[in-house]
């Protein structure tokens, strides 16, 4: 009979491409994994994988059984669904990750409000930029990841699904003494002479502004690196700099004194997703959390309309 353990690993590999993918993602050393999928060579009796110095392929033995096995792990699956959605009690351990921003903005209203309506149900939480998040939703890491539209998500190693979340947008940081603090909007071609705050650890929002501003005709004048939000504040608050922040995680500032949020023209937007594995909103839990999610985007994006009206 068959090991199914080995027959997992075998899945995986197939969907995530390496060894190394699948230690991560099953937390499992490689040399276990190879291990593993040795004595799985030996049950069959025949070799699954080609090994080389770049690492293992599946041979048309190993890529028919990685088949086989997918449709195995899928009704699995299924079955467990089914026993989540025949309960009276929504329960289960549900894994989300998120950016940053959204990490301080919008999830932990969410949960809060699961929290309150499902109290059965196990959440875990990881902040986590958008590429990393679509890489563990694809390794069955998590079963949530909330991204933004600059994601790569041309070639996940398996098949995703997304759905939309809502819209962020933009806002000029500066001190409260700046002598933009007072206007109500300010255009990027205004802030040519500035000195810049920009996270470069997070390169697909770096990129996004620095586009906007080259559009703009200039490029900004980075002179300071943070890679958080209360870091970049406090420079502009105490420097004289600025910074071009998203909205959404900025709710715990707006009675911040000493600086000062100042709308862009024209907006910059990123629309945001949740990314996920087929069938997974067929979980109940999964699917209360994604709702508790989308409630909390819709009363934000309302709340932001009554104020730009």
């Amino acid at each position: 009979m068959l090991n199914l353990h080995r027959l997992r690993l075998l899945h995986e590999l197939a969907a995530l491409g390496s060894i190394t993918a699948v230690a991560r993602s099953m937390s499992l050393t490689r040399p276990a994994i190879s291990q593993q999928l040795a004595l799985l060579e030996q049950e069959i009796r025949e070799p699954l994988l080609e090994r080389s110095s770049q690492g293992v392929t599946l041979t048309p033995a190993g890529e028919r059984l990685a088949m086989r096995a997918a449709e195995v792990f899928k009704l699995v699956e299924q079955i467990e669904t089914d026993l989540e959605a025949g309960s009276d009690v929504i329960a289960g351990e549900v894994r989300v990750s998120a950016f940053g921003s959204l990490a301080t903005g919008l999830a932990p209203q969410a949960f809060r409000q699961l929290r309150n309506q499902y109290p059965h149900i196990s959440l875990t939480f990881n902040e986590t930029e958008s590429n990393a998040g679509l890489r563990a939703v694809a390794a069955r890491e998590i079963d949530l990841a909330v991204i933004d539209e600059w994601a790569d998500i041309m070639r996940p190693a398996r098949p995703l699904e997304f759905a939309h979340l809502g819209e962020d947008r933009f806002m000029l940081i500066v001190a409260s003494t700046h002598p933009l603090a007072n206007r109500k909007s300010v255009r990027l071609q205004e802030l040519s002479a500035e000195r810049w705050v920009i996270n470069q650890a997070a390169p697909a929002y770096r990129a996004h502004l620095i586009r906007a501003c080259q559009a703009a005709g200039f490029t900004p004048n980075e002179v300071c690196n943070c890679s958080n939000t209360t870091a970049t504040i406090e420079f502009v608050r105490e420097m004289g700099m600025i910074t071009v922040l998203p909205k959404m995680g900025l709710g715990w500032t707006e009675h911040l004194d000493g600086m000062k949020m100042v709308g862009l023209q024209p907006p910059i937007h990123r629309k945001i997703r949740v990314a996920m594995l087929p069938h997974a909103l067929e979980r109940p839990a999964v699917k209360a959390t994604f709702q508790a999610l989308k409630e909390a985007a819709t009363r934000w994006q309302q709340s932001e309309s009554i104020r730009i009206e």
